[in-house]
């Protein structure tokens, strides 16, 4: 994919998913349990290699927007891989701020398909509130801390923070402790 056309960045090779929510999705970033990213990895992983289980061309993201606006779609699942394993739940929205740089009271946020998550009274996008131990979180600006959420993009200082093991997701509500809440894969895909 030549994601600037004729500009200076040099063509790359992505991973496209034509079905779920309307298609048209690329894979940004994926991880497989135990695997976390650090500030090195996190926008660049296995780059070159689109189908790796812990992948991440983050840093591109800027390439995909429209406007202002971002297309996001978040898949979590407990079994297997990204590209076997069952999807437990995805969602797709749009937003008009960068998620990891950006915080909002959610009002530019757009619901698209998919299963609504339910953490901290309903979400609105991600945000970059916290950034441990993730890169990216549910909490927007009226949300406290005791109400983190989403774990999008796992950071490396998450065993110091006593979770179980596996990441974990928003879309049953509840604590953040609750075992039913861990899953064992994340992908997170953006749409031009």
């Amino acid at each position: 994919m030549d994601l600037d056309a004729d500009g200076p960045e040099a063509p790359l090779l992505v991973y496209c998913e034509q079905t779920a929510l309307g298609g048209g999705w690329t894979r940004m970033m994926s991880a497989k349990y135990p695997h976390f990213f650090n500030d090195g990895t996190w926008q660049n992983f296995n780059a070159d290699a689109p189908a790796s289980e812990n992948y991440s061309i983050l840093g591109k993201r800027n390439l995909f927007k429209v406007g202002a606006s971002y297309t996001y779609r978040y898949d979590v699942g407990n079994a297997m891989t990204w590209k076997d394993g069952p999807i437990l739940f995805k969602v797709a929205w749009k937003q008009d701020h960068d998620p990891f740089t950006a915080t909002t009271n959610g009002a530019d946020y757009t619901y698209i398909a998919g299963d609504k998550p339910t953490t901290c009274g309903g979400f609105n996008g991600l945000h970059n509130k916290y950034n441990s131990p993730s890169y990216a979180t549910e909490v927007d600006q009226g949300d406290g801390i005791g109400c983190w959420w989403m774990q999008v993009v796992p950071r490396d200082d998450w065993k110091k923070f006593g979770y179980p093991p596996g990441y974990l997701h928003g879309f049953l509500g509840g604590g953040n402790l609750d075992p039913k809440h861990e899953t064992q894969w994340e992908v997170l895909y953006i749409r031009e």
